[in-house]
């Protein structure tokens, strides 16, 4: 039995299973934010679309959104969005969340964004949970072989 394998095997579960429930943990922190927050609907002034190159010239794309919406009384423009879609598009309509923490900041959130986080998380650590087992089960019956 490889106990270096098994080892690793074992990490990567414990690492999947803490990402997943840092994941969920996150999610659920924005959602009570969202439901203590104000819903506005903000107007998507631009969408920043960058083109990088990497340097095995790959392009990859990132868009930065960025909106304008009043909230207590005070005009906010060219706010960047932490979430992009492709379904968004500049002059179009969109439900945001503000949030007022104790020091008087705000912080913006979107409920698709906070759905895209929890996803992205767990994808994450089912590949983790499921490659760890994998290299468990598989170290396991391997050296069971060998004891034959």
């Amino acid at each position: 039995m490889n106990k270096k394998t098994l080892v690793g095997g074992i990490v990567m579960i414990l690492a999947g299973i803490l990402l997943g429930v840092g994941g969920f943990f996150l999610y659920r922190t924005n959602e009570n934010k969202i439901a203590e927050s104000e819903k506005v609907t903000a107007v998507i002034d631009e969408i920043e679309t960058i083109h990088k190159r990497s340097s095995k010239g790959k392009t990859k794309t990132e868009h930065k959104v960025y909106v304008d919406f009043e909230y207590d009384d005070k005009e906010y423009e060219h706010y960047k969005l932490g979430y992009y879609s492709s379904s968004m598009h500049e002059g179009g309509d969109i439900d945001i969340y503000v949030y007022e923490n104790s020091s008087g900041s705000i912080e913006v959130l979107t409920k698709e964004g906070t759905v895209v986080l929890l996803a992205v998380f767990g994808i994450f650590a089912v590949v983790l949970v499921g490659v760890g087992i994998g290299m468990t089960v598989i170290t396991v019956k391997s050296g069971k072989n060998e004891a034959y």
